[in-house]
């Protein structure tokens, strides 16, 4: 499912970003299948390793850059993440973007975050056509540990404030 700056546009503001960030559930077995795939598509990747987060994948067509998350930062890939996902229409192909509450959490949880992630985060707060389960993003954002700061940006959006 797509995350960071592609999934934003579905929750808050549009805004340009340089590459793509992707989220996988991937089972140990799989990165070399997913490798050989990748390689025959026309991808470069770099070296994978099922401890870290995330790997880069470049297109060697399109010179694109596409970070592949199987342990996104804040969040976890299960059954409930999953089945919040959503559906988006994106130049007229449909792909899974992450849900916005783990979009949010995912984006304060980030060990780079910076103060774009939390204009990100706050356009999506103040979006008044997005409806958010807000128990289950104060939950998520707790075991992430970044509830005090949801808790912020959360009083910036009700008082209508920038980042």
């Amino acid at each position: 499912m797509l995350i960071g700056g592609y999934a934003l546009p579905a929750y808050g503001l549009v805004r340009a970003t340089v590459d793509i960030d992707i989220a996988i559930a991937m089972r140990l077995t799989e990165p070399t299948h997913l490798e050989q795939e990748l390689t025959k598509a026309g991808f470069q990747i770099s070296s994978f390793s099922p401890e870290a987060p995330c790997f880069i994948v470049t297109s060697t067509k399109t010179v694109a850059e596409i970070e592949v998350w199987t342990k996104p930062d804040g969040i976890v890939i299960d059954a409930e993440c999953l089945r919040r996902r959503r559906k988006a229409k994106i130049r007229k192909r449909e792909y899974w973007i992450i849900g916005p509450e783990d979009f949010i959490v995912n984006k304060l949880s980030r060990r780079d975050r910076r103060i774009q992630d939390e204009a990100d985060v706050l356009s999506v707060l103040t979006n008044n056509r997005l409806k958010l389960d807000l128990p289950y993003l104060q939950s998520v954002a707790e075991r992430a540990g970044v509830l005090p700061l949801l808790k912020a940006l959360e009083k910036r959006a009700k008082q209508g404030s920038p980042i």
